[in-house]
């Protein structure tokens, strides 16, 4: 069952098998914009692989996966949410990413936890100030392998898009950063986000029941399109 798994969807296969990805093979599938940090908990010390285009390094670093079960433990049962910046989530930072920042050289990184690093909220780790996803744009995987499926993944299909936020409704201010956000994935798809005032429960409906084949949308206020 599983060599028919693997001829029809390799994929799928590759999650329940391992077949590990060689370095040369993952270098060449990051771009160079992107480092790859994959990490490797032991009962007395934590290791980093951090992977780009161009290099690999090995960071050991001083933390356990005692340590960092505690912390977390502490992070997920006690966090305080008047708090933005909660101490365990700087101590974690301090352990797992600073001393990684000397080989942080792009804009993105993709993070391969390991063990209890599953459980990581690594976009919300914090300097004090800043949250790591303030400063790099973070994407997350169970194992580098998994990279050679992604490639595919990542072309966009120009005008497949309908992206519409931060509509402007009476009495509510505009929602922090959503015209930003919702105009950035808009650009990823090549098209135009509505936002503002052109954001609208009529052009929703319209343009959508217009760019589908077969769409259906229900609402309280919005009623069924549906097109053959």
């Amino acid at each position: 069952m599983l060599v028919q798994l693997k001829v029809q969807n390799p994929e799928i296969a590759s999650l329940k098998t391992v077949e590990v990805a060689s370095l040369p093979e993952i270098q060449g599938l990051l771009d160079s914009d992107t480092t790859l940090v994959e990490y490797f908990v032991t009962d007395e010390r934590t290791l980093a692989f951090i992977i780009t285009r161009n290099s690999f390094h090995t960071v050991p670093l001083n933390v356990t996966r005692q340590q960092l079960t505690e912390e977390l433990t502490l992070f997920q049962d006690f966090a305080d949410l008047d708090q933005p910046h909660p101490l365990e989530l700087k101590n974690l930072h301090d352990w797992l990413i600073v001393p990684l920042q000397p080989h942080l050289n792009t804009t993105t990184i993709t993070i391969v936890p390991h063990g209890i690093l599953h459980y990581l909220p690594f976009a919300a780790l914090t300097d004090g100030k800043e949250y790591l996803s303030d400063n790099y744009a973070l994407l997350s995987l169970p194992s580098a392998s998994i990279l050679r499926y992604l490639p595919d993944k990542g072309k966009s299909t120009t005008g497949s898009l309908l992206a519409l936020g931060d509509p402007t409704i009476p009495g509510l201010s505009p929602l922090n950063h959503a015209q930003k956000e919702v105009e950035t994935i808009a650009n990823l798809f090549q098209t135009k986000a509505l936002v503002g005032k052109a954001a609208t429960e009529t052009a929703l409906r319209s343009r959508a029941c217009n760019s589908f084949r077969k769409y259906s949308y229900t609402s309280h206020n919005l009623p069924e399109c549906v097109l053959d």
